[in-house]
């Protein structure tokens, strides 16, 4: 076979060489070359699904960390549902409580509005209407009449003190 006889080629000295050694080495190569153009044409037709699959390896692992961000940032939104509605719920109880309390509060408001009611017509009924009765049993007032009298012109010149021109009187506003 054709290994054996390159095998035996390449033991012997390049000199000592005849040439069905060198057409055995020149078959040998062509068979290598031909070997190797085909591993060369394989690998370059799977470079190409290859690089198509790097490709489609990075852009799922950048959709991989887009989906690790979104899902970080869903999980704070839940997160803030959550607490928005244990707020709200916390807000219902007080609400449901403040409505139970509603009955009674208007209850006690009525009452004291009835209360209250019930002194206004006792008022009206009672010191209001005996104020408006004694109001029309009220004598007139007496009609005051002023008495005059009269000084006489001496007397009235004793009582006013004497002025001087350009003196102001005592009793005068300043």
């Amino acid at each position: 076979t054709l290994v054996e006889a390159v095998l035996k080629v390449l033991r012997k000295e390049p000199d000592a060489r005849q040439s069905f050694d060198v057409i055995s080495l020149g078959i040998f190569e062509e068979s290598l070359s031909k070997l190797l153009k085909d591993f060369e044409e394989r690998l370059q037709l799977h470079e190409a699904p290859q690089a198509e699959k790097a490709a489609a390896a990075r852009a799922a692992t950048e959709a991989a960390e887009a989906a690790e961000g979104a899902c970080g940032e869903s999980e704070a939104a839940v997160k803030a549902a959550k607490e928005a509605e244990r707020a709200g719920a916390q807000a219902i109880k007080a609400a449901q409580k403040h409505v139970g309390k509603w009955l009674h509060d208007t209850k006690v408001v009525m009452d004291g509005f009835d209360a209250k009611k019930q002194a206004l017509e006792s008022f009206r009924e009672g010191p209001l209407k005996l104020f408006d009765e004694l109001k029309d049993l009220q004598p007139e007032p007496e009609t005051v009449e002023e008495v005059e009298t009269e000084m006489p012109p001496a007397a009235d010149a004793a009582l006013v003190p004497a002025v001087a021109e350009g003196d102001a009187p005592a009793f005068a506003p300043a």
